[in-house]
């Protein structure tokens, strides 16, 4: 182990000390180590001294207080070589031994080893303790004492260590010799294993526990000095005693001792080896590696134990195996003869040996919609059987590992939460496949604990691959047992716990069936019997709960929905062919195929025709024809597939007598059935028989509804798809016969997959997708019910329909089967029909009806990875349902075929094959065209009047009449003319796309595409026919509905050409067409459009040496469109805008501007070390350019400006006359090359801006120097900005760049054109080395050439530069660099997507889509762009928590935890409490949370955005605040009046006053104390609290997250508790007892009055109210979560619990109030001096208690006398609202709190008690004395209620705080002690000084540790008030100077 054990100097985080004897972290301890030495790497001195605070209280006695006592320990490691005394080959012992000092110096001590004086004169500073106490010059409490003890690491198997600690010292109690009590064991749950890891790392842990220790800490021990005579020799110490392991027990040892060594008292010794004991449970902490070795555990079970049955079976496992045996209550053996384990199989009798019958398996009831089905069989008179069934997404071998494995870290420590000590304890049995297990359980209070003690065994079927785990009691009375089991009970029997235990039994087996490689069944059958005195009605009742262990397997394993289901696919088997079916199987087919019969022949005729028909079909669904003969077209859905016309229907498929539907039984058969629910014991009632399934229709009808005999009435109709490339079609009756509820529906539609995995699509009913969107919308239950076979099942469902509808059940056969005799192909096919399977659900509810549903699919191959997919459906009402509502369900039963599709589309990905495809078909030179193409040319180009050099002209859309229009795209030009001869408008839009001549060409001419498949289904169109002709030549119908009201829909019939002029042009048009298959109908008004294209190939851009470049293409756009009909003419101009967007989608989809953008920055960085020289004027530009900077520095009238981002900070400096400046600095995520190139490059695609029209390099002399143009639009003309930029690398390694006005030739000065003179200075600071960070400081000055321009609105587009850059290298960032402040950027950037927040929910998409980062995010969870639009949307819906976690979140799941986002921030006051509360109540924020940490910033930002601007949010705060402060102010004034004008109350209404102005003045002394530093302010926040808006203010401050100060002693949260508690003290609570008594008044003089009783009842419920909020906001604030997390955190995440809670606290507070109030009303009626006496009292012994404590002194930074006003108004308000926060230890305590309540409601019976007695006779009384007690007993039972829901629905591990007795010095030294993140240490900087004096030394050496790192970066924490907070006495002497001096000459890098 060579030096690993070396005694290094390094300092633990924080600075304190942590040596050896700290390791437990008492508070009361004080380990400091003084001075250490290596003698080699195997021995080392050590000297530490471990001492009591002085100036902690409330430990010791007075006359100890400081005592330290000194170890000199001599610390020697050793490795075992073999095996001696039974210690293992490999282990390592640490021996600790005291050394008996020879005197000093120590030179012959260790063999002659040389001490270095360094460490004697370390030493020599503590010879008052290592001299013999004789000697010692003065009496001292110091003193040496002697310890001895060795650490012994053993390696144990996976990679783990046990650690032995064993420890001794001396002490001078005469009973040593009793125990010190049970020290921590080192032990854990695996045997005596001790997880740590290897014991070298181990090893190395523990020479950094023992070793830590600060660096020089002498001040804090050191004594000084005595000089006076050397200390004689010490006599040799006493021999140790045999050491004693103390994980087991540990017990001191008294002795001979040394003159030098001191014997510590018991109590000392006892703490003292505690402390070095639980160094074993520290180290295991630290380095236990609980994952992994359970990973290694299951991995050793799920191979070696399960590889080939190693152990032939025993006796008893070989019993266990043939009789899976259930034990009674009797404990008498049953056998079953058959136990079903298949969960889709109705289980209805089992016969049992006994002969006699039990009742069938039922649904537990309520479980219908768990994933997890749960069963249970109730057997006569006895215990009942569980069952639960569920798929598991892992392997068998998992699984089982998961369950024999009952020992592991996981399960252990969840024993230990839910249950505690009680035992847990295992046996595996040597060469077997069995083990023996005891386990305890809690059995709730009043009941005794139980304990199990059972046998597992194991086995596997080699066919199949099941595992059977089979588990039985084990009798402990038996004789008969083993000796390893006879040991194993033996030892159970004597654990502590089985005393005060009951034996319970369970028995029964797990079996794990695999259905794919990571997908398994698993059925778990129980049967459990408590014992004791529970009867067996409640046992049966409760079997549920033993079943949830199999929820907890699935839980842990749960995946993904789809990833599981696309396994389950993968494996199904491949279906029957028809001809193997069986007779009923056939009869199904049969009677489901009629339902294909329409129309499939002449659509299969007409493929078969012609060879190339469906082509492209295969890929896109369209009906894409290449034939020179005219056909007969039929319309056509929006997707393009032909359907049948009347003419091809004229064949009648009527259906004979064996293919009707009517299906017979011996009992009938079922319609309108109505699900019983099948309660436990009844029979399900008798359904209606009906002549047919679920309809009253005869055959005949049926017959007809099949027969398309051309008559409207049964006509298919087209309807319209829910998304794009799918087509549907419905046929219904129109008659309004009674009865005739019945419509048919086909749709069809092209799957990218195979037929064989669509098919398993459509088969696998319950697969977990399908059921998880089942639950999603409410349906009550889905599932299958029986498995016949792997084909063949029978599913069921219940649809919840809206009211007043009634849910429908349907129960379906579905079988799946191959027909080979389909046209020559092998097609699946899939079948299902109506059964009459009565179905248990568990759910009792007889409204429900049985509805009817018949359907057939057929899966066609195509290719390997498409298949055509045909869905025929019948459907047939029951109940009442009208006809209309019948047909609306057709097109939501058809949705099937789009849902298969959307499972498998490559839409993307197929559209880009084509177009790849397309593109090289076109050839390099076209050279013949018919001649009605070269004549549809030229009339194309007539129409539009396109010329030749027009054509050719390469800046399209300027002149020749056409107007530029306002473009969305400043990428693409857009400009309109008028026609000569027409009042339709000519559009023209032109732009320069990223990619090939014929790419380009491909993406124009691919009109039949899935995209625009898709965009024209959204954009209204109903149908869709494309006919290509020849190669070059396509024939383009389409039809579709305007959306305007009261106008016709439009069809168009175009001709599309393209033509390749040359080798670089080709021209695509399109004119109006006529033929003769598309007829003008009425059905739609024929319109027309001229389109011209003209596509030109540019020279590439970007191409270096170091890149090949980007291939340009130019492309223009021309297009006239007359819609005819009585459409204004000015509506259609309107439109123009959007018909060119056309261009602009082009444009993006093949948009590189990144890769060209980021070339050109390469390229840049390559050519900046070329090294060349600068002239004069470049020198003097860089110089110009840095003299901005101090222009502006001293410029008089400089002031902050906002801006489009917080991540920029913009200051300008406007003047009159002359110049403006303005600056913007920004820190930005890239190279400072990258950061130079993106501003030096001006003309680069990322620097366009939304209103520029041009830019462009002009000119460009060297590497360093350009001259570049730039042309905006503006509102009073075009600017033109013609500049010179230069940059350089100036001292420091800062890069500048300088932008001046510069002439140019080619841009000489224009009169319609404004030339700007701006002049631009830009320095950039490079970060250090390996962060990426650039700080960027921007320097603008502004002279316009024009007075009449405003100056401000052209210096801060300016100044956008700076933002621009910040926001585009963020879009670059990708999703592993993104950190906290990215996140805080991206929250801005998704609530201001463009720099406004308007429609931003619909913006998300494009947000997530430019930052590659989200973008890549999006990949890994496609919800992400839904969830993030319904949290920046900000509206209210009800708080439903999702528990799903985040791999497993469907689209649905995560729309819903976006929704509760938004309840969350209006339920609490900040948005982080918002934020936290929302985290907490969904699992998968969580997860996400800690997956991409910057996501929290992310969603912290929306969050703080969405509560500021919603309307519910700040501004219903602020508002209801100052309404009710209005309102509160104007009933105190009201009720004053009252009392002032009413006889005999005067004194009342000056009471009354007086509350008010004692609130007034208490928030005034708030106000003026926050601001003693500020006195400017004072003023305002006074008139905040005299006008009454002090509240509102308040909740506005606490909402929008004000920062706190520099001048401010409070934060704005703290002053808002603060101010509450100013009105609970001397308005409320007083308010309140003054009604009281002034209402006693009344009826004492014999009046009564209703709104009295009511105004104390409101009043007291608002007391609660804001007593309840106080507690509330604490506890739920995150930050104090974090900071002490074991006083906060005991309200539960629940919402309802949470709202529970909140009601029980107001509830509470206002019952106690009103109960104190009304007692010691009673008691001043009788005399005031009484309650005087007894509040003085009172609060005389809080105060007393507070000086026991040493607590008097407020925890926050006041004098005494403001202290002790607060610690006043904490005794007043505790007393009387009993608000529970107030049981914070730096309050009064939990104690301390728990007994002031029960004294407080003892008093009231008191008080009221003492009124009756003291009362004099004749005298008549307030309130009669039975109403009196009443009123008593009532509110002190609503406070006792309250109590104990609040108590029982609290998190539990809080109880203990109401019992607490830790001081304020406690909690305060503990926030620095125990946390490690520096935000929440420095928490200790707010609290009072002389609590924490005592760890100064700690805390200063901490802050001057971290001082330089706090000052470079400036974390978020360490605020301007913070830093004021810390004082100069803790900075370092160089900072001292600066400690008040602000922030000038800091770098803030955010």
């Amino acid at each position: 182990m060579g030096g690993s054990l070396g005694l290094s100097a390094s300092a633990p985080e924080g600075g304190a000390a942590c040596d050896l004897p700290s390791l437990s972290n008492p508070h009361h301890l004080d380990c400091l180590c003084a001075c250490k030495h290596s003698l080699s790497p195997e021995s080392h001195l050590l000297f530490f001294t471990l001492a009591e605070p002085a100036a902690a209280p409330g430990h010791g006695k007075a006359g100890a207080q400081g005592r330290r006592t000194g170890f000199h320990l001599h610390l020697a490691v050793r490795a075992q070589q073999g095996e001696q005394r039974g210690e293992q080959r490999g282990a390592v012992v640490v021996t600790v031994t005291s050394v008996q000092p020879d005197g000093i110096p120590l030179r012959s001590k260790f063999s002659g080893k040389e001490i270095p004086e360094a460490y004697m004169e370390e030493l020599s500073n503590y010879e008052y303790m290592l001299a013999p106490p004789s000697s010692s010059p003065a009496p001292s409490q110091d003193r040496l004492a002697k310890l001895w003890g060795t650490y012994t690491l053993t390696p144990r198997p996976f990679g783990t260590t046990e650690l032995v600690v064993t420890f001794f010292s001396e002490c001078s109690s005469p009973a040593s010799s009793r125990a010190l009590g049970a020290a921590p064991k080192p032990g854990s749950a695996r045997g005596s294993l001790l997880h740590l890891g290897s014991p070298n790392a181990m090893l190395k842990s523990l020479r950094k526990s023992v070793n830590k220790s600060s660096r020089r800490v002498r001040e804090s021990v050191r004594a000084p000095k005595t000089h006076g005579e050397s200390p004689a020799a010490a006599s040799p110490g006493a021999t140790p005693p045999s050491p004693v392991p103390l994980g087991l027990r540990a017990r001191t040892k008294s002795g001979r001792s040394a003159p030098a060594y001191a014997l510590l008292p018991l109590a000392e010794t006892r703490r003292l080896l505690l402390s070095l004991a639980a160094v074993a449970p520290t180290l295991h902490e630290r380095l236990a590696d609980y994952g992994r070795i359970d990973r290694e555990l299951l991995t050793n079970d799920s191979v070696a134990v399960l590889s080939d049955d190693p152990w032939p079976l025993t006796q008893i496992e070989t019993q266990m195996k043939v009789d899976m045996t259930l034990t009674d209550d009797q404990s008498k053996m049953t056998q079953l003869s058959k136990v079903d384990m298949n969960r889709h199989r109705s289980m209805d009798v089992i016969d049992i040996l006994e002969g006699k019958k039990t009742h069938g398996w039922e649904r537990i009831p309520g479980t219908a919609t768990e994933t997890v089905s749960y069963y249970r069989k109730l057997l006569s008179g006895k215990l009942a059987i569980g069952k639960g069934v569920a798929n598991i997404d892992t392997s068998a071998e998992h699984i089982f590992a998961w369950l024999w494995d009952v020992n592991r870290y996981d399960r252990a420590k969840s024993h230990i939460k839910s249950e505690g000590l009680l035992i847990r304890r295992e046996k595996v049995m040597e060469g077997q496949r069995s083990k023996l297990f005891a386990v305890g359980v809690r059995f709730a209070p009043g009941f005794d604990n139980r304990f199990f003690l059972n046998r597992f065994c194991w086995y596997r079927d080699a066919s199949s691959g099941e595992i059977t785990i089979v588990f039985i009691p084990v009798d402990p009375s038996d004789p008969s047992h083993d000796e390893p089991t006879a040991d194993f009970i033996k030892g159970v029997l004597q654990h502590d716990c089985i005393p005060r235990s009951t034996m319970a039994t369970t028995s029964g087996f797990w079996r794990i069936k695999p259905l794919s490689a990571n997908v398994c069944e698993v059925t778990l059958l129980q049967q459990g019997n408590a014992g004791g005195s529970i009867p067996v009605w409640l046992m049966n009742k409760n079997v549920l709960t033993m079943l949830q262990t199999v929820k907890a397997l699935q839980s842990k394993y749960e995946r993904n929905s789809e990833t599981v289901d696309a396994e389950l696919r993968a494996v199904f088997p491949p279906p029957p062919p028809l001809s193997s079916l069986s007779a009923a199987q056939k009869a199904v087919y049969n009677r489901c195929q009629a339902l294909e019969g329409i129309s499939m022949e002449a659509e299969m005729a007409a493929a078969a025709a012609s060879p190339e028909a469906g082509k492209r079909d295969l890929k896109k669904g369209v009906s894409y024809e290449v034939t020179s003969a005219p056909r007969q077209y039929g319309r056509v859905s929006p997707t393009g597939r032909i359907s049948p016309t009347p003419q091809s229907l004229s064949r009648a498929d009527t259906v004979d007598s064996a293919s009707d539907y009517s299906t017979t039984s011996s009992t009938g058969t079922w319609a309108g059935a109505r699900s019983t629910g099948n309660k436990r014991g009844k029979k399900p009632k008798p359904l209606k028989k009906l002549g047919s399934i679920g309809r009253a229709v005869t055959s005949t009808t049926l017959s007809k509804a099949y027969t398309a005999n051309g008559t409207t009435e049964l006509e298919w109709m087209p309807i319209k798809s829910p998304v794009g490339l799918t087509d549907m079609w419905m046929k219904f009756n129109n008659a309004k016969t009674k009865g005739k509820k019945e419509a048919f529906g086909k749709s069809e539609a092209i799957v990218d997959a195979s037929a064989k995995d669509a098919m398993a699509w459509a088969f696998i009913y319950s697969c977990k997708t399908r059921n998880k969107s089942s639950k999603e919308e409410g349906n009550p239950a889905r599932l299958v019910w029986r498995v016949d076979s792997p084909h063949d099942i029978i599913a069921a469902t219940i649809k919840k329909l809206p009211f007043p509808f009634n849910n429908r059940e349907h129960v379906n056969r579905i079988i799946a089967a191959t027909d080979d005799s389909y046209y020559g192909n092998n097609s699946l096919i899939v079948f299902s029909e109506p059964t009459n399977d009565i179905i248990d659900y568990g759910i009792n509810d007889n409204s429900i009806i049985r509805g009817f549903a018949k359907s057939f699919i057929r899966f066609t191959e195509l290719t390997e990875k498409q298949c055509r997919m045909q869905f025929y459906i019948h459907i047939a009402a029951s109940g009442s349902i009208p006809n209309w509502v019948v047909r609306m369900v057709i097109p939501v039963s058809l949705a099937t075929v789009s849902d298969c599709r959307a499972s498998y589309a490559r839409d993307d990905e197929i559209d880009a094959e084509d177009v790849k495809e397309l593109a090289s078909k076109f050839p390099t030179m076209y050279a013949e065209q018919s001649a009605d193409e070269v004549a549809a040319l030229e009339e194309a180009k007539t129409r539009l009047g396109i010329k030749r050099d027009e054509r050719e002209h390469s800046s399209v859309g300027f002149g020749d009449g056409f107007k530029e229009i306002d473009s969305p795209d400043i990428r693409v030009s857009m400009s309109t003319k008028m026609s000569n001869g027409n009042s339709n408008i000519i559009m023209r839009a032109s732009t320069v796309i990223d990619c090939a001549l014929e790419e380009a060409a491909a993406q124009v001419f691919y009109v039949d595409s899935r995209r625009n498949c898709k965009n024209a289904y959204t954009s209204g169109c109903l149908e869709r026919i494309i006919r290509e002709e020849n190669d070059h030549r396509v024939v383009y119908y389409n039809a579709y509905d305007l959306g305007i009201t009261g106008f016709d829909a439009r069809d168009w019939l175009s001709l599309w050409c393209w033509k390749r002029t040359d080798e670089d042009t080709i021209e695509m048009f399109a004119i109006p067409h006529d033929h003769d298959d598309f007829p003008i109908t009425s059905k739609y008004l024929r319109a027309e459009t001229y389109v011209y294209w003209s596509i030109k190939r540019l020279p590439p851009v970007g191409a270096s040496s170091l890149w090949q470049g980007i291939p340009q293409t130019q492309m223009v756009w021309v297009q006239q469109q007359n819609l005819r009909g009585s459409i204004p003419t000015f509506i259609v101009n309107s439109k123009a805008t959007e018909n060119l967007m056309t261009l602009s989608e082009i444009r993006k989809k093949t948009d590189q501007s990144y890769e060209l953008d980021s070339a050109a920055r390469r390229d840049f960085a390559a050519q900046m070390g070329s090294g060349e020289e600068y002239s004069d004027e470049e020198n003097e530009i860089i110089e110009g350019g840095l003299a901005l900077f101090g222009h502006f520095e001293n410029h008089r009238k400089r002031r902050t400006a906002s801006g489009v981002t917080p991540a920029v900070s913009n200051e300008v400096a406007m003047s009159k006359r002359g110049a403006t400046f303005g600056r913007s600095d920004t820190t930005v995520r890239a190279g400072a090359e990258d950061v130079l190139a993106y501003l030096f490059l001006a003309s680069a695609k990322c620097r366009w801006r939304d209103l520029d029209l041009e830019r462009t390099t002009l000119s460009r002399e060297n590497s360093h120097q350009i001259v570049s143009t730039c042309t905006e639009k503006g509102q009073r003309g075009d600017r033109v900005l013609v500049t010179k930029s230069v940059w350089k690398k100036v001292e420091g390694g800062v890069l500048t760049l300088t932008s001046v006005p510069a002439q140019h030739p080619s841009k000489p000065q224009a009169a319609r054109f404004v030339r700007i003179t701006p002049t631009v200075a830009v320095k950039i600071f490079a970060a250090s080395t390996g962060m990426l960070l650039t700080r960027v400081s921007y320097v603008c000055r502004m002279d316009l050439s024009s007075s009449h321009l405003s100056t401000r609105p052209m210096l801060y587009r300016t100044l956008k530069t700076a933002a621009d850059l910040h926001q585009y290298f963020l879009e670059l960032r990708h999703l592993d660099d993104y950190d906290a402040d990215d996140g805080t950027m991206l929250g801005y950037r998704l609530m201001y997507p463009d720099g406004t927040k308007k429609q931003r929910a619909k913006k998300t998409a494009g947000v997530v889509e430019s930052h590659k980062g989200l973008a890549q995010l999006q990949e890994e969870f496609p919800w992400l762009t839904d969830f993030l639009s319904r949290l920046v949307h900000g509206r209210l819906h009800r708080n439903r928590p999702v528990s799903t976690s985040l791999e497993c979140l469907s689209k649905q799941e995560a729309m819903r935890v976006g929704d509760n986002l938004a309840q969350a921030l209006r339920q609490r006051k900040t948005a982080e409490a918002g934020l936290y509360q929302w985290e907490n109540q969904n699992a998968a924020v969580v997860e996400l949370f800690k997956r991409y940490p910057f996501t929290e910033q992310m969603l912290l930002t929306v969050s703080q955005e969405v509560l500021n601007s919603a309307a519910w949010g700040v501004i219903w705060r602020v508002c209801t605040g100052a309404t009710l402060s209005i309102l509160d102010m104007g009933s105190d004034i009201n009720v004053c009046i009252l009392y002032f004008t009413t006889e005999g109350q005067k004194g009342y209404g000056l009471s009354l006053l007086a509350m008010v102005l004692g609130n007034i003045l208490l928030q005034s002394l708030l106000v003026v104390v926050n601001n003693m530093k500020r006195p400017g302010k004072i003023l305002s926040e006074l008139l905040i609290v005299f006008t009454g808006l002090k509240p509102a203010v308040d909740a506005y401050r606490v909402s929008t997250n004000v920062e706190q100060e520099r001048h401010q002693y409070v934060t704005p949260t703290q002053e808002y508790a603060l101010a509450k508690a100013c009105e609970l003290f001397s308005e409320s609570i007083p308010g309140a007892l003054l009604q009281v008594f002034a209402y006693f008044d009344l009826l004492k003089s014999g009046g009564s009055s209703n709104s009295a009783l009511v105004s104390i009842a409101i009043s007291a419920l608002t007391t609660g109210f804001s007593s309840a909020t106080l507690s509330y906001d604490m506890d739920t604030d995150p930050l104090k979560r974090r900071e002490h997390p074991r006083f906060y955190g005991y309200i539960p995440h629940e919402p309802a619990t949470r709202t529970l809670m909140f009601v029980c606290l107001t509830f509470n507070s206002a019952a106690l109030l009103g109960l104190r109030s009304f007692s010691a009303s009673l008691l001043m009626m009788l005399s005031k001096r009484f309650i005087f006496v007894y509040v003085a009292v009172d609060v005389l012994v809080f105060f007393a208690y507070l000086i026991y404590r040493k607590d008097f002194r407020h925890h926050m930074q006041l004098n005494d006398a403001l202290g002790f006003l607060m610690r006043l108004m904490t005794k007043v308000i505790g007393d009387w609202t009993g608000l529970v926060h107030l049981r914070h230890p730096v309050e009064m305590s939990g104690l301390y709190f728990t007994a002031s309540m029960a004294l407080a409601i003892l008093s009231s019976f008191v008080c009221t008690a003492l009124y009756f007695r003291l009362l004099p006779e004749g005298q008549v009384t307030v309130v009669p004395e039975e109403t009196a007690w009443t009123c008593i007993g009532l509110l002190a039972g609503v406070w006792a209620l309250t109590a104990l829901v609040f108590i029982k629905k609290m998190n539990k591990e809080y109880r203990h705080t109401f019992f607490d007795t830790s001081t304020a010095t406690d909690y305060i030294v503990g926030i620095f002690a125990s946390n490690k993140d520096e935000q929440l240490r420095s928490a200790i900087f707010k609290k009072n000084k002389e609590k924490w004096r005592h760890i100064r030394p700690q805390v200063k050496q901490w802050v001057n540790s971290r001082f330089g790192v706090w000052e470079k970066f400036r974390p978020q924490w360490y605020t301007p008030a913070m830093r004021t907070r810390i004082t100069a006495e803790f900075f370092p002497k160089k900072a001292e100077k600066q400690n008040h001096r602000g922030q000038e000459g800091s770098v803030w890098i955010k």
